[in-house]
């Protein structure tokens, strides 16, 4: 009885020490950069949407509002020439996705994320380079950004 009450303690006390241990290595974590770890919240209040970003984009990232459609774009890329377009949310009306939207999804990387009052809002890629190849930084901060593309796209929300 007493041996079996050892193990289970031994047991026990290595199961909150992992347990702590852990834990510890967690709160480093968010200790080196908290700021990094608190998503980006977008909403645009003209298209009633919202979107996610990670935080570690904070500040890396700018946005071009055209017409109907809002680019985001790595800021270090886009200030070097070379574009850096990462992702365009763009609203059609729904006649005019009608129209275009069979050849724009044959051609270009675009999806439907949303429709509401007679709008359809799509999500799209570039089709092209938007980083300068040349410069290892900028092509490595680019890739890492881009990785995160596909989250958004799914944490995109309409609010109406």
């Amino acid at each position: 009885m007493f041996k079996k009450r050892k193990i289970i303690y031994y047991f026990l006390c290595t199961v909150i020490l992992l347990t702590t241990a852990c834990g510890k290595e967690q709160a480093r974590e968010i200790e080196k950069n908290p700021v990094d770890q608190i998503p980006i919240v977008y909403e645009n209040q003209d298209y009633h949407f919202t979107l996610e970003l990670p935080g570690n984009w904070r500040n890396a990232y700018i946005i071009s509002e055209k017409d109907e459609s809002i680019e985001f774009l790595n800021k270090a890329n886009n200030e070097a020439g070379a574009g850096g377009a990462l992702f365009t949310i763009r609203v059609f009306l729904e006649q005019q996705w009608q129209e275009e939207g069979e050849d724009l999804l044959n051609n270009i990387h675009i999806a439907e994320v949303g429709k509401s009052d007679g709008k359809v809002y799509t999500f799209s890629t570039p089709t092209d380079v938007q980083f300068n190849s040349g410069d290892e930084q900028l092509k490595e901060g680019y890739s890492e950004m881009f990785k995160d593309v596909e989250d958004i796209k799914d944490s995109f929300r309409l609010t109406k």
